[in-house]
């Protein structure tokens, strides 16, 4: 499995880092900086309707958007990050996160522009419609897809929980496997619309949870916030940082780990949350464009941000935390400076957003494969999610990371192709 490692760590290093940083520049420049819209956001979410009985609404849609990306990128990946690229790499993330809000734009767009009505009266739309005159590109975005949603989507996040339910409580892996296989499989064999409701659910719990929590411990090292952005900015930029020498982190690591894991957290460029958004029929693009973009500004900009200034901030504190190089460690060490309960809330919050995130990335991946392969494909497709679960509580994380970065870049790939074959059908 090395030449696996090998070749995810050869394409995210310099040509998936220059290719999707290129095309979120692009993107930016063509649409005419459409992230600073900032009043149109708000207004297409606090005005947007639900116009099929069959649909979902855009807000349920964002709400199952945060539930598929809000997973365990904005906790250990954001860890792993900066273990791997050292705090420069949050500011790269934030970066490409803000440039990344644009493509999320135009791909959600042309998703929800091309959306087609189905037999049973629901809506589907995605780069596997959009790109119906590729007929090779369009399937390879359906099964890179399906492939990218059992490593990013699942196998991933079970693994994450696992090990924290573990190290917490230590529940034999094998008890919790079998746990969390079950009780996704309760959910999604419900269908799209019980994914849907049970998202709506559970990511306002989660996210409210984990953001008051990270607050607390922002307020106790208040004293050593503006030290944290002082750092992440001089580790962005100079290989010579405090933090680059322990590390043995440079400017490359922080951008190459910073982009990556920012992907793996928002998902800008993947193509994978248009699928969503487009599952509801809307008079016109634009709004939950605006809304899918959002998510995006929510989930990294916001939440991740918050993520790394806790990470580095008790690194300061605690300089010993710096020669740390597993993110649930990591984690567990920062968290734990809330007395006693610490350790539990982060080890609920990574729960319930794995949990979430295997959910909302199952309604995802199944859409696609329904659209070309019938209904049928669908709940084999179920059950072989339920079984990577269980492996993915069972397999190696760093196995796991490689893998889903290997399939999170080829599934970039044709859903770029579809931004740039058709940017000029796009309005802002």
């Amino acid at each position: 499995m090395y030449w696996i490692e090998s070749f995810s760590s050869f394409l995210w290093g310099l040509p998936m880092t220059a290719l999707l940083m290129s095309m979120h520049i692009f993107t930016t420049i063509r649409l005419n900086g459409v992230q600073f819209h900032i009043i149109r956001q708000i207004k297409a979410f606090f005005m947007n309707k639900k116009y099929d009985n069959k649909g979902i609404s855009q807000n349920s849609a964002f709400l199952t958007i945060l539930a598929s990306t809000m997973g365990t990128g904005n906790i250990l990946g954001v860890s792993s990050a900066i273990i791997s690229g050292g705090p420069g790499s949050l500011f790269w993330m934030i970066i490409a996160g803000f440039l990344g809000m644009a493509t999320k734009y135009a791909e959600t767009w042309l998703a929800v522009k091309h959306q087609k009505l189905q037999k049973d009266g629901t809506y589907i739309g995605g780069a596997m419609i959009v790109l119906k005159n590729y007929p090779v590109l369009s399937h390879l975005f359906v099964f890179f897809t399906c492939c990218a949603g059992l490593g990013i989507g699942c196998s991933i996040q079970s693994n994450a929980a696992s090990q924290m339910i573990h190290d917490t409580f230590k529940i034999p892996v094998i008890i919790i496997a079998v746990t969390l296989s079950v009780l996704t499989g309760l959910v999604i064999l419900k269908g799209f619309q019980g994914i849907v409701s049970f998202c709506n659910v559970l990511i306002p719990v989660a996210g409210l949870l984990y953001l008051i929590s990270c607050g607390l411990i922002l307020w106790m090292n208040q004293d050593l916030l503006l030290s944290s952005i002082k750092l992440i900015l001089f580790s962005a930029f100079s290989p010579q940082s405090f933090a680059g020498g322990l590390l043995g982190t440079s400017v490359r690591s922080a951008i190459r780990y910073g982009i990556s894991r920012g992907l793996f957290t928002n998902e800008a460029g993947m193509g994978s949350t248009p699928i969503l958004s487009a599952s509801s029929f809307c008079y016109n693009a634009e709004n939950p464009s605006y809304i899918a973009m959002m998510s995006v500004f929510f989930d990294t900009i916001i939440v991740s941000s918050i993520t790394g200034l806790v990470f580095v901030s008790c690194m300061i504190r605690t300089p010993a935390l710096f020669l740390i190089h597993q993110s649930q460690s990591l984690a567990l060490a920062c968290f734990s400076l809330i007395p006693f309960t610490g350790k539990y809330i982060l080890t609920i919050s990574t729960t319930l957003f794995a949990f979430s995130t295997m959910i909302g990335w199952c309604a995802i991946a199944e859409r696609p494969l329904q659209f070309l392969y019938g209904y049928t494909s669908v709940i084999i497709y179920r059950f072989l999610w339920i079984l990577f679960v269980f492996l993915g509580c069972m397999t190696d994380l760093r196995f796991l990371w490689s893998c889903s970065d290997l399939f999170n870049a080829f599934m970039c790939l044709p859903n770029i192709f579809m931004i740039l074959q058709y940017i000029d059908q796009i309005q802002t």
